[in-house]
């Protein structure tokens, strides 16, 4: 999606669908490693543990779509 269409939109007070505001965070699917609901990355997290500092604690951070059950882990 244009940057210049979501950007009027926004200006005029519109509401973006999750599929446009998902598709304006392409930044998830570049750098995340693991992107599902919370209990999916928790486990991946688990799973995967060598990509991972030892002592990391923070698991998952949920995308800023409005009601998006998604999360991600980076």
């Amino acid at each position: 999606m244009a940057a210049y269409i979501v950007l009027s939109k926004l200006k005029e007070g519109v509401s973006l669908s999750r599929g446009e505001v998902l598709r304006c965070k392409v930044r998830y699917f570049s750098e995340g490693r693991v992107i599902g609901t919370k209990d999916f990355v928790e486990r991946m997290m688990e799973v995967r543990r060598e990509w991972f500092a030892p002592g990391r604690r923070r698991k998952t951070k949920e995308l800023s779509i409005s009601g998006s059950p998604l999360f991600s882990l980076r």
